[in-house]
C-alpha cells in the first residue's frame, strides 16, 4: 500500500512537472493529492490490498480497471461540480498513464524485496512420488 501511494503521488508530481515543462504552468498539488487516499480506498474495495492471492495477470487487470474507474469518476465529479482538482485535465491524463505504469512496477519491486528478505510465502511440504514432486516444483 505504501508503494502504491508513493507511485500515485509521484505520478501526480510527474504530470505537473510535464505541464510545467510544456506550458510553463506552475505546480498546484493541493486538491490533486486527494488522489492518493482515493486510490487507497478504491484498491481496498477492489481487494487489491494487501496484494497476495492473485496471479500477475489478474492483479494487473484489477489495477488497470480500478485506476480507470477511479479517474473516470474523479473527472466526471469534477466536471459536474465545477471543482478544479488540479491545474488541468491533462495532468490527470498524465497521472493516470504514469500510475498505470508505475503501480504494477512498484508492487513487483516490493514483492521481490520482501521475498529477498524471506518474509513472503508459506512453507510447503510435498508428499508423493519423486517424479510428481519434481513436476510440481518445476
Amino acid at each position: 500500500m505504501g508503494a502504491d501511494a508513493l507511485m500515485v503521488g509521484g505520478a501526480l508530481c510527474l504530470g505537473n512537472l510535464l505541464l510545467w515543462l510544456i506550458n510553463d504552468i506552475p505546480f498546484h498539488l493541493s486538491n490533486g493529492l486527494l488522489i492518493v487516499p482515493a486510490w487507497t480506498v478504491v484498491s481496498a474495495i477492489a481487494r487489491l490490498l494487501p496484494g497476495w492471492g492473485f496471479g500477475v495477470i489478474d492483479e494487473l487487470r484489477k489495477i488497470q480497471g480500478s485506476l480507470f474507474i477511479m479517474f473516470t469518476v474523479i473527472l466526471v465529479v469534477s466536471f459536474f461540480t465545477k471543482i478544479q482538482l488540479s491545474t488541468s485535465r491533462i495532468v490527470f491524463l498524465f497521472t493516470y498513464l504514469f500510475s498505470a505504469f508505475f503501480i504494477p512496477l512498484a508492487r513487483a519491486a516490493t514483492r521481490c524485496l520482501v521475498i529477498r528478505l524471506g518474509s513472503w510465502g508459506l512453507p510447503v511440504a510435498l508428499y508423493g512420488e519423486r517424479k510428481s514432486i519434481a513436476m510440481v516444483i518445476a
